[in-house]
């Protein structure tokens, strides 16, 4: 619901367990305002089935500090943590 998700977005980071896929995609279109996917999996708990098992790592866009240069680029700053 939309309280859950308006006290979700005050954390720095967010393990998000799905078994439905549609609501995980309304959800991280709302979380996606302030939140960045950072790691995602699928998990097939039930093999010959179509039910799917997702995880979602969300870390809050301004949490994300820079750590250094890409290996071998002398461009922008690319690797986050």
């Amino acid at each position: 619901d939309d309280e859950t998700l308006k006290l979700l977005q005050r954390f720095k980071r967010i393990i998000y367990i799905s078994c439905n896929p549609d609501t995980l995609y309304e959800n991280l279109h709302t979380l996606g305002q302030t939140h960045q996917v950072t790691q995602f999996a699928l998990f097939d708990q039930f093999p010959y089935t179509h039910h799917v098992e997702s995880g979602v790592l969300l870390e809050q866009k301004s949490a994300r500090r820079y750590t250094g240069l890409k290996r071998g680029s002398n461009k922008a700053p690319l690797i986050y943590k």
